[in-house]
């Protein structure tokens, strides 16, 4: 799927979350900070939502702001530890 062009993507630090708006809805990774490590807990997308993608370019997005911070994750999530398993592209951020 193509990222919605009405998308915006941000790490909500005080919530420990990166959130992803689209039809003025929240899609959410929760984390947790332990160390230079995210822990990648949960992934949400809106029942209305889902089945259009957007959870992939949820973690996209929050693969890309960690690398960026260049720090690593210990992926917790299901949904997220499956998308790595099957992208080889973060292989840095957690092997």
């Amino acid at each position: 799927m193509e990222e919605p062009k009405d998308a915006i993507s941000l790490d909500n630090k005080t919530e420990h979350q990166f959130e992803l708006y689209t039809e003025n809805q929240k899609s959410i990774v929760q984390y947790e900070i332990k160390g230079n490590r995210f822990v990648l807990l949960h992934t949400e997308v809106p029942e209305s939502l889902q089945g259009k993608g957007l959870a992939k370019i949820l973690v996209e997005k929050t693969l890309q702001k960690i690398d960026s911070y260049g720090m690593k994750i210990i992926p917790v999530c299901p949904y997220i530890v499956n998308y790595l398993k099957k992208n080889s592209t973060y292989n840095h951020l957690w092997k």
